[in-house]
């Protein structure tokens, strides 16, 4: 179901002479009849010129006025800032829609007053990891153990934890496989590669957005903010990406990983070696690993 806040709320904001105007305008009586509380510190008019700015040279201002006034007005509801990475913006088919990038689901996460904080953990192989349940709630409990040096391991799970208002911690486990399953389901089959180079960061946004979307999906909070979050959401998962506009979206993507986790570790792949103009040694082999450049006054007898 396509998200028609803008038109619920009176006035089509493609009517406005300037897409983003509407949408502020919109925003501050959002604000002022305390529908809406931004977070502090947020600036709706800065995270709109950035908007603005990502839209323009990615080339979707042209796309649908009311789906592109949408999506702008949900980055807004919603305390997100393209500057920060939190959120990008997707052509679906000639309508712009917003996705939030794994720092944006822990932002409104935490805007909604769901949860004081979350976080996502990868598991590597020889982790020690126990799991089980309240007894009270059945909601699921993990302890996890792990080694500096299993970090160089390959993965075989991740999972989310939030910290709940009350104190309590709600968790998320997904298996390797789950994660890469859900990967193959989703309809932006682009992000697979960038999903194996980068399958750290790209593990920790799958659980996380995982346990938010259940978070929310529960919610018995009738707010803006999480009925927003819900109906923006259930868009995006029914849109199916254009093909001109996947690279726009892999290249996000990454951006905003990379913002989130301040470095990123993609797999290493070798340079291939020139040829050695003279059968190679064991030490030859060895100087290679270690980037020594080859002897190339030496002669083989």
């Amino acid at each position: 179901m396509e998200n028609n806040l803008v038109q619920k709320q009176n006035g089509v904001v493609s009517t406005e002479r300037n897409v983003t105007d509407g949408v502020l305008t919109r925003v501050n009586q959002l604000t002022e009849s305390r529908e809406l509380v931004l977070p502090k510190n947020y600036s709706p008019e800065n995270a709109l010129k950035f908007a603005y700015l990502e839209l323009k040279a990615s080339n979707l201002l042209g796309t649908d006025k009311d789906a592109l006034a949408n999506a702008l007005l949900n980055m807004c509801v919603q305390g997100l800032s393209p500057q920060k990475k939190q959120c990008y913006f997707i052509n679906y088919g000639g309508k712009v829609g917003l996705m939030r990038s794994y720092h944006g689901d822990r932002a409104v996460a935490k805007l909604s007053g769901l949860v004081k904080e979350i976080q996502a953990y990868i598991i590597y192989q020889g982790d020690e990891v126990n799991i089980s349940y309240e007894e009270e709630t059945n909601f699921l409990q993990v302890e996890h153990k792990t080694k500096f040096e299993n970090w160089h391991n390959p993965i075989v799970g991740a999972y989310a934890v939030a910290v709940m208002p009350d104190g309590s911690k709600r968790y998320d486990l997904m298996t390797i496989e789950r994660i890469r399953k859900s990967w193959n389901m989703s309809s932006n089959k682009s992000n697979n590669k960038l999903q194996s180079e980068f399958e750290t960061e790209a593990c920790q946004r799958t659980v996380t957005r995982h346990l938010v979307k259940n978070l929310f999906n529960q919610s018995t909070d009738e707010s803006l903010v999480i009925n927003n979050v819900v109906e923006n959401d259930n868009y995006v998962d029914s849109q199916t990406p254009t093909t001109e506009e996947t690279k726009y979206d892999e290249s996000q993507v990454l951006e905003a990983q990379i913002e989130e986790t301040g470095s990123i570790t993609p797999k290493v792949v070798e340079e291939e070696k020139p040829i050695q103009n003279h059968k190679p040694t064991q030490q030859d082999v060895i100087n290679a690993r270690l980037g020594i450049e080859p002897d190339k006054n030496k002669v083989d007898f």
